[in-house]
């Protein structure tokens, strides 16, 4: 693979906005860029989907002047998530444990034994692993949600809070940039962490695939019709979600004998954590509320299109991508104004006070047409601004990165990865 050899800018400008032809220019030698990425897996999730367009966007730039080797989970992986065009620039390798599993146990010298084996020049990790490699390091912290709310990983994740206290002290410790995804989780990496002396820089969920996915799937269902009253609250498994708000709103309106409101309940339920089949059965409110458990992304959609809202009182989230949804969807929102959500909703939702009289209140003003769906060219202006924030993220990340690169001095001589090997690696953690 060679030494790291590339020249400096001339002068002390940097583009505002990086291209992939400017990356070539620039760079002679290809150096390294090693990305733990175990956060992909087949049923991909919020995480998961960072991270599937932080490599995109990673391949777009860096693709052609550096050896980008992707660290993927043993099982469950999904390569058809890049495309035939990105894969050629990709280098996977498997690795046995999972970033996070029940028992919350990890071999942190048989990692940094792993990690030493790649020998990067960079080091990203978008599951929150730092390494004590030697090199650039790069972490990504989607939010701080086991230290701020250590109450909601009991029983058999009572060890991520310990596991997470160890992984957020080592990165603030070790890395050289933080990643938070939004500027509240930065906010909070600041308050918890002054002694953080990595820097800090915001980079969002990709909002353009997001707006471009939810738009064509709803126009998929556009013949649905709206079911008068029916609002959705998303994600019920955790207490921060603040179930038992939506469940005082719905007593209120029950003692009101309001009866054309009713709330789908969609996700798993934890009993443990927050018991929602029961207060609903204790509070009988089968005419008010029914809980849904998981649905398809397709049930989904179906489910946005014929519903007049959402209900989202959640205490804290690192990011809120439910608003983007039913922002495109030009749907009513009512929340908190909490954590990040005002940096996602902006002026185009309806904030609520944090208690069920406050939410019944809202509810039946959506009902009654008093809460109106924001305006379209609002919802388009809003979309359109987070849109281009997100690129200049990315361009200001990827400058970073690249002159971190040219910043390097000479290191030691490594073994290039052999042309005639398999772009497949398995390495297996029992065996360090």
């Amino acid at each position: 693979m060679g030494l790291l050899l590339i020249r400096h800018w001339s002068g002390n400008q940097r583009p505002a906005l990086l291209t992939k032809k400017q990356v070539v220019r620039d760079s002679y030698v290809k150096s390294r860029i090693v990305v733990d990425a175990r956060t992909i897996v087949n049923d991909v999730d919020g995480i998961g989907f960072y991270t599937v367009f932080f490599i995109k966007r990673l391949v777009s730039i860096f693709g052609e002047t550096c050896h980008i080797i992707v660290i993927l989970p043993l099982v469950r992986t999904d390569l058809s998530l890049f495309s035939a065009e990105e894969r050629p620039y990709l280098h996977f390798v498997y690795y046995e444990q999972m970033a996070f599993s029940k028992d919350n146990r990890f071999d942190f010298d048989a990692w940094d034994t792993f990690i030493a084996s790649l020998a990067p020049d960079i080091y990203i990790s978008t599951a929150f692993y730092p390494t004590r490699y030697p090199c650039c390091r790069i972490v990504v912290v989607h939010d701080l949600i086991p230290l701020l709310f250590p109450t909601e990983f009991a029983g058999e994740e009572e060890g991520r809070v310990a596991l997470f206290e160890r992984l957020m002290g080592d990165a603030a410790e070790l890395c050289d940039l933080l990643v938070a995804v939004s500027d509240n989780t930065a906010k909070d990496i600041r308050q918890l962490y002054p002694q953080c002396q990595a820097a800090i820089k915001i980079l969002h969920p990709d909002v353009a695939y997001t707006v471009q996915r939810v738009r064509r799937e709803l126009a998929s269902e556009a013949d649905g019709a709206v079911e008068h009253g029916r609002f959705l609250m998303v994600g019920v498994r955790r207490p921060r979600k603040n179930v038992e708000l939506v469940i005082e709103a719905l007593k209120i309106l029950k003692e009101q004998q309001i009866t054309d409101c009713k709330v789908y309940f969609i996700g798993t339920e934890d009993p443990d954590l927050v018991p929602l089949t029961h207060m609903i059965e204790a509070n009988d409110l089968h005419e008010l509320a029914e809980h849904l458990d998981y649905v398809s992304d397709d049930e989904m959609y179906e489910l946005i299109n014929g519903s007049v809202g959402l209900l989202y009182p959640t205490f804290y989230e690192g990011f809120g991508m439910p608003i983007i949804e039913f922002l495109v969807a030009n749907k009513p929102i009512l929340c908190q104004k909490t954590s990040s959500l005002p940096e996602v909703g902006g002026d185009l939702v309806e904030y609520c006070v944090s208690d069920g009289r406050s939410f019944a209140e809202a509810m039946l003003r959506v009902r009654r047409g008093q809460i109106t769906p924001p305006q379209p060219a609002a919802v388009e202006a809003h979309l359109d601004q987070l849109i281009r924030k997100n690129q200049l993220q990315y361009s200001d990340l990827f400058n970073w990165i690249l002159q971190r690169l040219q910043n390097q001095t000479k290191r030691h001589a490594k073994n290039p990865l052999p042309l005639e090997a398999p772009r497949t690696t398995l390495f297996n953690s029992t065996n360090h």
